[in-house]
């Protein structure tokens, strides 16, 4: 099972950097291992890819727990597209 979302991003982090941006979460099933909750997740910005190791997150929302760990923060508003 992989499951894609879509999201526009606003962010603000106190260096200055700071906008709008679209971004893509995935969370999915994980062949590699059988422990914890199994999953897998994934962040997807133009060209950059980031990956996360979800096995031991015990959120319903796991996209949001992607969001949070990459923006930090800086995470203003996510809204899903």
């Amino acid at each position: 099972m992989r499951e894609t979302k879509k999201w526009r991003i606003d962010y603000d982090h106190k260096d200055g950097r700071h906008g709008t941006m679209e971004v893509t979460t995935e969370i999915g099933d994980s062949t590699l291992f059988q422990y914890g909750n199994g999953k897998y997740g994934a962040i997807f910005c133009d060209d950059f890819e980031q990956g996360y190791d979800l096995r031991y997150c015990r959120s319903k929302d796991l996209h949001r727990v992607i969001l949070d760990e990459f923006f930090g923060d800086g995470l203003v508003r996510a809204t899903e597209i």
